[in-house]
């Protein structure tokens, strides 16, 4: 990402450039991980979604800017407000006025600290990092991505052999099965790979005191369904 900013600045110096690292930005928290985002600091802003990481509201997503007076350039007017500088009408431009939501982050990183926040991230990352090692270990198993963070994306696997669209839709199986049972959940969609469509399962490392053993109970959970769907 840090050569892209080189890239573009080489062609023109004035182009804006936004980071999305709603995701991401989590890793600027730990002192582990933290390298991996230093390039944000080029960019002339970025989002974040703390809910992602600190259990708050779905609703608060976050705008990072490197130059505070930059908040104008996203101003409208509204007879409502005074039009004062940084009133919360010029900064709030997409839905207009809203709770005081920030005040919650705020208040989570003032009590729980960067460091701590920082391990809440890098436990979560450990969690992802185990649910991978247990599903690459296991030949019932594709999983569909290498570069983890919080998010494992796989698909049970009947049969070596399997097409596509069988593994596909014993896949679909699980999942419908899954949300009838409402024992476990993991997050169903389809995505391309190589020019084919899969519907895979993705884990989402969000709880950071989920053991290694319900980790475990949720992958033999699904080979259990696995197994008797493709099977019937």
């Amino acid at each position: 990402m840090e050569g892209v900013y080189h890239v573009v600045k080489e062609v023109e110096n004035d182009i804006w450039l936004h980071a999305d690292a709603c995701h991401g930005f989590a890793l600027s928290f730990s002192d582990a991980y933290r390298s991996k985002v230093t390039y944000l600091r080029h960019y002339d802003s970025c989002t974040m979604d703390p809910h992602k990481v600190m259990w708050l509201p779905y609703t608060l997503s976050v705008v990072l800017m490197k130059n505070a007076d930059d908040f104008g350039t996203l101003s409208r007017t509204n007879a409502l407000i005074m039009d004062a500088p940084l009133s919360f009408g010029k900064t709030t431009p997409f839905i207009g006025s809203k709770p005081y939501d920030s005040l919650k982050l705020w208040m989570v990183m003032k009590t729980l600290g960067v460091h701590e926040i920082g391990e809440m991230v890098e436990a979560r990352i450990s969690n992802a990092d185990l649910f991978y090692a247990i599903l690459n270990s296991d030949i019932n198993f594709y999983v569909g991505n290498d570069d983890i963070l919080f998010s494992v994306i796989f698909q049970y696997v009947p049969d070596k052999d399997a097409e596509i669209e069988q593994i596909n839709e014993v896949n679909r199986s699980i999942y419908r099965k899954m949300l009838s049972d409402g024992e476990y959940y993991f997050h169903g969609f389809d995505i391309m790979v190589n020019g084919s469509k899969r519907f895979v399962l993705r884990y989402n490392s969000g709880n950071i005191d989920v053991t290694e053993k319900e980790l475990r109970a949720a992958v033999n959970y699904i080979k259990k369904l696995g197994k008797e769907i493709a099977h019937e």
